[in-house]
């Protein structure tokens, strides 16, 4: 979004106001719904699942006007497959109305990218756009070049790059 120069140096300048890293993408919202943290960055259905399910209402949602990155829970066909016709039909089901609108019944608010399915209500609660949610991620970038990138963060990083970052 930043480009790749300033994409680090943005990084950088973050790291001086962040407190942890967490290994869960719902811990951010967790540790403001607690009071350990003020900010939390992290996934917007985390956030709405900490307001609705669990109660927190300390918690504000924002998605920044200049957008933000998303993540994608994928579906798909292995190759060599034994049973690749139960495979088609469990991927037809998954990627149907029907399913993907039973999230919200389990506690899952993510935004929908299928066009036929109704967003999960608690999204438009808090005023959630997700047209917001930034569409310019070069995926094939990301997935050449993520270890790369990682290394040049916390090269930038040096010293400040401790034991606050675990990936195991």
């Amino acid at each position: 979004m930043k480009g790749h120069d300033e994409g680090i140096k943005y990084l950088v300048n973050l790291d001086k106001n962040i407190q942890v890293y967490t290994k869960s993408g719902s811990g951010p919202s967790k540790n403001v719904g607690t009071g350990e943290c003020v900010i939390g960055i992290g996934f917007l259905h985390d956030g709405i699942t900490q307001i609705v399910d669990n109660g927190y209402d300390n918690i504000q949602l924002i998605i920044p006007e200049d957008g933000t990155s998303c993540e994608i829970g994928p579906v798909a066909i292995f190759k060599g497959a034994k049973h690749p016709n139960a495979a088609k039909l469990f991927v037809e089901y998954a990627l149907s109305p029907e399913c993907v609108q039973l999230a919200a019944t389990h506690g899952s608010y993510q935004f929908l990218v299928i066009d036929n399915a109704e967003q999960p209500k608690e999204a438009a609660q808090f005023g959630l756009d997700p047209s917001l949610v930034w569409d310019k991620y070069d995926f094939a970038d990301a997935a050449a070049n993520t270890a790369t990138y990682v290394q040049e963060v916390m090269e930038a990083l040096g010293s400040a790059a401790d034991d606050r970052f675990k990936t195991e």
